[in-house]
């Protein structure tokens, strides 16, 4: 379940410094702060600069790390090297414990870019930014209000994947909310993201038996819960709904090369056997109505 308990609601709503740091995470443009059941996740252009526990604040030492990998693939056998990372990261995070959040957030910040400099041309690292640069976008005043991020249905879900493909968590990039129906967005970039074990076909199938066979309605009351939530703690119009209807499945491509790459990649969907509509990201980044395709 994605919606927090009731004593981590007060632990961030109470007046004190959890409420402080919370307030400037949902003022910060740059930052886009999501609900994970036992924690929250803050995200900045590609990455969690924070992860909010009910009793403690995590961010990961990978991130000042010179290393060019996604993960944690730095040296952990020097316990030199890797105590010196977690040094450091365990200085910053003691900012938000002393009522520090613009410190915390500034100087993390800068960690990050710096980061995130050796992975631009990765292009796993690019979906995720591109996500949280459409969750971010797609906020209020849009069509698809993004909901949640990388959902991934348990294993122990009553609509667990029951397919034959070797994918016991599947996962989803983007739930958003359209005309008040739910609406899940598997985001590509790039004509190579068609084919393959990662392509249009596995994710048709992950869908149709996860979420498409949800015959109770179990992820929309979950949604429907997450979005009050969320409205509670100001992320969203608090007129906004969700209606009791299945949801819908559809395939969002960003890519710079323009429409023409995009009537590519429709074409190439479209021999894979998907019927449905696209959206198309340009870079305005906003998705309206006239993005469906």
């Amino acid at each position: 379940m994605r919606q927090l308990s009731k004593r981590f609601v007060e632990s961030l709503t109470k007046a004190g410094v959890r409420k402080d740091m919370l307030d400037y995470i949902t003022h910060d443009p740059e930052l886009d702060m999501q609900l994970r059941g036992d924690y929250i996740n803050v995200y900045y252009k590609g990455g969690s600069i924070l992860k909010i526990k009910p009793r403690s604040y995590f961010l990961d030492e990978m991130y000042f790390n010179d290393s060019d990998k996604m993960r944690s693939k730095y040296a952990k056998d020097d316990p030199n090297i890797h105590a010196d990372l977690v040094k450091q990261r365990d200085e910053l995070v003691m900012l938000l414990k002393n009522g520090q959040p613009d410190d915390y957030f500034s100087k993390a910040k800068a960690v990050m870019d710096k980061w995130a400099l050796s992975l631009s041309d990765k292009v796993e690292f690019e979906e995720k930014k591109e996500q949280q640069e459409i969750a971010i976008a797609n906020r209020r005043d849009t069509d698809f209000v993004v909901l949640d991020l990388e959902y991934a249905v348990s294993s122990a879900s009553e609509y667990a994947y029951n397919g034959t493909l070797d994918k016991k968590v599947p996962r989803f990039d983007i739930i958003a909310i359209h005309n008040e129906r739910l609406v899940v967005i598997e985001l590509k970039k790039g004509l190579g993201a068609v084919p393959g074990t990662s392509g249009v076909k596995p994710h048709m199938d992950c869908f149709d038996h996860t979420i498409g066979r949800d015959i109770n309605m179990l992820f929309v009351k979950e949604m429907q819960e997450l979005l009050h939530q969320k409205q509670a703690f100001g992320l969203l119009d608090e007129n906004l709904e969700i209606k009791d209807e299945k949801p819908l499945f559809m395939f969002a491509y960003a890519d710079e090369a323009g429409k023409d790459e995009f009537a590519n990649f429709v074409d190439r969907c479209r021999n894979e056997g998907y019927k449905d509509e696209f959206i198309y990201l340009d870079s305005s980044v906003p998705l309206k109505s006239n993005s469906v395709l």
